[in-house]
């Protein structure tokens, strides 16, 4: 933490400068405090508990501490903004180098990043951690902008909003990395997710996405995706997510695997996809009717 700038902390997208800031970090080797922007006064705690004023970076497990009470990991760095997320509650936060001498009276605005986790093959969502802070990565700004405009239109909003995005499970492979974008609650009250194609090669992704519907497969609560009492019926535990060589032609394809419900049928219901061309191709598609059960 640079002591000669002014840090501010920000835990919405948008600061604007210079009214809805009053007090900047002071930061000196280990220890920090809090100054007025415009007195440059340090703010004492009248009454209460002494708090400690110490501060800790942990570069191998890239964490800043605050205070004892605070835990952030740190997601990226630039000159003049540290980006961060809440370990307690994952909610996203940023320092910004807040200089009022040489700063205009406008707005600073600040493309939320979204929460992207690391994931594996074969994936399953109830196995998925979502809770470690070592799982966290972070990608570059055009992939993030893309993951934000899934969840606004996903989400039937202007305006990216953290709470409805549960995260992105980034599963990578040679060629092609898939992102899970999941949601909550969003544009119909329901689980689901969008699995986004990005080719590793032209750093782009593919003009269409694939729609994963979780609904009867999932319940997110506590930051976990528990199985639904369908799922536990039929037991149905294998992986959600696979890729395999299907057709045999030694390129990589991706199945699909979920239960199929529509309030009285349900079904097993396995898709394969490929990618050709810069599009997505259906190899296979099929719905295995499971016996009607009271």
């Amino acid at each position: 933490m640079n002591p000669n700038k002014k840090w501010v902390y920000v835990q919405d997208a948008t600061l604007k400068h210079p009214y809805s800031a009053t007090m900047y970090m002071k930061f000196d080797k280990e220890t920090c405090e809090n100054v007025f922007l415009e007195s440059g006064y340090t703010w004492t705690k009248i009454d209460g508990p002494e708090e400690p004023d110490n501060w800790k970076y942990d570069a191998s497990k890239n964490t800043l501490d605050m205070y004892g009470q605070f835990l952030f990991t740190i997601t990226k760095f630039s000159a003049d903004t540290i980006y961060m997320v809440n370990q307690k509650n994952r909610q996203k936060a940023y320092f910004i180098n807040f200089n009022v001498k040489s700063q205009p009276a406008t707005a600073i605005t600040i493309d939320p990043e979204p929460l992207i986790i690391k994931a594996t093959y074969p994936f399953t969502f109830k196995n998925a951690n979502i809770n470690d802070p070592q799982n966290f990565i972070s990608v570059n700004d055009g992939i993030n902008a893309k993951i934000n405009e899934v969840v606004r239109s996903g989400c039937n909003s202007p305006k990216y909003n953290p709470e409805q995005h549960i995260a992105a499970f980034q599963l990578r492979d040679s060629l092609y990395t898939l992102y899970v974008v999941t949601t909550n609650g969003c544009p119909t009250g329901e689980l689901s997710a969008q699995v986004l194609f990005y080719n590793n090669i032209t750093k782009t992704f593919i003009d269409n996405s694939y729609q994963y519907k979780l609904f009867a497969n999932y319940e997110y609560a506590n930051n976990r995706f528990k199985p639904s009492d369908l799922r536990k019926r039929y037991k149905i535990n294998g992986p959600d997510i696979e890729k395999l060589d299907y057709n045999h032609d030694g390129v990589t394809d991706y199945k699909f695997t979920r239960l199929w419900h529509n309030g009285t049928f349900n079904a097993l219901s396995t898709t394969v996809l490929s990618v050709a061309k810069g599009q997505i191709d259906t190899l296979y598609s099929k719905e295995v009717p499971y016996p009607v059960t009271e």
